[in-house]
């Protein structure tokens, strides 16, 4: 036997009232909704779409210029635009750099050539983020205690190095 429902209750099963516990849905016009949807769909896409919302907000990478340098006979390097030049900065790392290297041991000549090296400058150009001298020190430490280190086991060979044997 059939049961015949009533037409309201028809009504109902067909477009039931939206439940009051459940969330809203977004306007589809939505900037944020338009961002979810504009990406790739299907399945193992999300990874991907994830990735594209997290660099919709990104600072984009700085701009590169040519820049002379030498006497000019030679191309210009291409390289990134400076962000930052500030040589009071950089000197105050140099100095500071300077009291680290005697204090490491190294002679007064060395810590002359890692003051001319510049290390505090290379640290002030490439760390933009802040301009804590003691922070950019340590940046300019592990630079030259590399450079010396290279200097040291693989370039002189009246201390011990022997070039010819690196891989």
């Amino acid at each position: 036997m059939t049961d015949i429902i009533p037409t309201t209750e028809a009504t109902a099963l067909i477009d039931p009232p939206p439940h009051r516990d459940c969330p809203v849905p977004p306007d589809p016009e939505s900037a944020l909704v338009a961002a979810v949807w504009a990406g790739p769909s299907g399945l193992g896409t999300s990874a991907a779409r994830l990735a594209r919302e997290l660099t919709l907000g990104s600072v984009p990478s700085p701009a590169y210029l040519e820049r002379p340098w030498g006497d000019g006979t030679a191309a210009p390097l291409y390289v990134p635009a400076v962000e930052r030049v500030d040589d009071s900065l950089a000197t105050e790392v140099d100095d500071r750099l300077l009291i680290w290297a005697k204090d490491c041991g190294f002679t007064d000549d060395q810590a002359d050539l890692m003051r001319r090296a510049g290390f505090g400058r290379l640290a002030m150009l490439t760390h933009t983020d802040t301009d804590d001298p003691d922070r950019l020190l340590i940046a300019a430490q592990l630079n030259a205690a590399w450079w010396a280190a290279d200097d040291l086991y693989a370039d002189d060979s009246k201390m011990g190095a022997t070039p010819t044997e690196l891989p």
